[in-house]
């Protein structure tokens, strides 16, 4: 599957009560914003949404969670292209991962 045509089983989409909700998603994503894993390999991706939520706030997150997992719109325009968004643009200024090498 190429990254144009990722969809997720999410119940709001699939209409498959079995499947996971966009806001068991959501609520998972802010418990590990506020408290990140140090220990787990992908800690790090707690880290970068701490960062983004102190930045925009909640709801600018929920919204593009749910444009990406439900109306499968592609992450990396969801931000510029939401008639929903909160915040006149949820794109940082800087990259959330450092480039350089140590």
């Amino acid at each position: 599957m190429s990254d144009s045509e990722a969809l997720y089983n999410v119940r709001e989409r699939t209409g498959n009560p079995e499947h996971v909700s966009v806001d068991d998603v959501v609520e998972l994503i802010l418990e590990r914003a506020q408290h990140p894993r140090t220990e787990h390999q992908d800690g790090h991706l707690d880290d970068h949404m701490a960062t983004v939520v102190d930045r925009y706030g909640t709801n600018p997150v929920r919204t593009v969670i749910h444009r990406v997992l439900v109306d499968g719109a592609p992450f990396r325009t969801v931000p510029t292209t939401s008639r929903y968004a909160t915040s006149t643009a949820f794109v940082s200024e800087r990259p959330l991962v450092s480039s350089s090498t140590s």
